[in-house]
């Protein structure tokens, strides 16, 4: 697959081939609530266990820039508990919002209404990301006659 373009996608899941800047270059840090990234960064490895604000219009992580690489390898984000059912989940996990170049890559996200929302994103690649969807309760998800 290649670059998203437009002025507003909503990503369940791509995956693209491409290179990414060097773990090593990156700086390391901890995802906390409404974390703003502006530069390639990687994200401490763990399980983040973080509800989102409820509306689309702010997220629990914004990435915003230019030539950036946001390396999730080994982060998983929860928003919600599995135990709840889908329509529990609220908020954006991560907005992309602007910006040329940039790659998120790695990451786990479930319990949340959108996993990534990306607008106005100029060459946007996805590598590797694992999102997990919930059937609704009581449904039984069988492959097509």
């Amino acid at each position: 697959m290649g670059d998203i373009r437009g002025s507003c996608a909503l990503v369940g899941l791509a995956f693209c081939g491409c290179l990414a800047a060097p773990a090593a270059a990156q700086p390391t840090v901890r995802l906390t609530p409404g974390l703003v990234i502006t530069r390639s960064v990687r994200i401490a490895p763990g399980t983040y266990r973080l509800r989102a604000p409820t509306s689309t219009d702010s997220a629990l992580v914004t990435v915003r820039g230019d030539d950036l690489t946001v390396d999730l390898r080994g982060v998983t984000l929860v928003g919600t508990a599995d135990s709840l059912p889908p329509d529990a989940a609220a908020g954006v996990a991560i907005r992309v919002s602007g910006g040329a170049h940039v790659m998120l890559r790695g990451a786990r996200i479930r319990g949340y209404r959108v996993g990534i929302l990306a607008r106005d994103v100029r060459g946007l690649r996805l590598l590797t990301l694992y999102p997990r969807m919930r059937a609704p309760r009581n449904t039984t998800c069988a492959p097509p006659e």
